[in-house]
């Protein structure tokens, strides 16, 4: 798959898996995909750069699948008009900021009163609207479901309404469902070996804004081992995106997990981690497979 070819997703969500694909990712799946499941789905960028006859779209997070649900009922024109009036409402830049300058501080202040705004109408095109302007542009939700990025150095840009086209043309489709279920409760026995599940949980070894209040244990880290396992059994094909190493920790438990079922592990070359611009060029990318 060449960089030009891959369609990139409207959601900027920490640990999407576009560099992956960039990659080589998607050549690592099996060919002749029935249904494809993509069990943590975050941005889907992944889901979009796949070819099967259906898709399952799933993520436990409520605000992903509010933004699901916005891209497959709502066109990408009217998307994109009532972000452009919102940033006009506000009167918010063009173009994007430097941090730490006199016209960032002229900004900041614009953009924070968008996001009061959009967490009192609760409306989500109002806070997908902020996303473009929040810092790295990715999304985050506090307990009371507000949204509370600070204010980042993005605009709304040409390429940004091509991505949110991408995603209204996939959304909509209807060879796709979406979900929002807890990946112990997907019923794999409406799946065969001609399905095939993507897994790509949360990492026990990294922090991010989907894993920094400990919103995931090793308790769940255990049951995705026996959620594959069961996979394995039935005859059910996956891939599992994890880290081996991060920053100096590493997860043991998945090292000795996949020793002792025998998969096949790929490691990706020269991965870089980014998490909100920060680079960690010591983690061991792998991608698992029962295949």
């Amino acid at each position: 798959m060449f960089i030009e070819d891959i369609k990139i997703s409207p959601i900027f969500y920490m640990g999407n898996k576009k560099k992956l694909i960039v990659k080589g990712l998607v050549n690592y799946f099996p060919d002749n995909i029935h249904t494809f499941v993509d069990l943590f789905a975050g941005s889907a960028v992944v889901s979009m750069n796949v070819q099967a006859k259906k898709y399952i779209v799933n993520d436990l997070n409520e605000h992903l699948y509010s933004f699901y649900n916005m891209f497959s009922t709502i066109s990408s024109g009217d998307i994109i008009k009532k972000i452009e009036s919102n940033i006009n409402r506000f009167s918010l830049n063009k173009t994007g900021v430097k941090q730490n300058t006199t016209e960032a501080e002229i900004f900041k202040p614009r953009y924070v009163a968008m996001r009061r705004y959009a967490n009192k109408t609760k409306n989500i095109l109002d806070l997908y609207s902020c996303m473009f302007y929040a810092f790295s542009q990715q999304m985050r939700f506090n307990n009371k479901g507000d949204f509370n990025m600070p204010f980042g150095n993005g605009a709304f840009t040409d390429k940004n309404k091509t991505y949110i086209k991408n995603g209204c043309n996939f959304f909509s489709n209807q060879t796709v469902k979406i979900s929002n279920k807890d990946f112990r409760k997907l019923r794999i026995q409406s799946l065969n070996s001609n399905d095939f599940i993507y897994i790509d949980p949360p990492y026990f070894n990294t922090t991010a804004t989907y894993n920094e209040n400990g919103g995931w244990t090793l308790k769940d880290e255990y049951d995705l081992y026996d959620f594959c396992e069961r996979l394995d059994d039935s005859g059910i094909r996956f891939a599992l995106s994890n880290v081996f190493t991060n920053k100096g920790m590493t997860n043991s438990h998945l090292i000795d997990w996949v020793g002792k079922q025998g998969y096949d592990v790929h490691f990706f070359d020269e991965f870089t981690y980014a998490a909100c611009g920060k680079g960690n060029a010591k983690t061991a990318e792998v991608l698992i497979t029962n295949y």
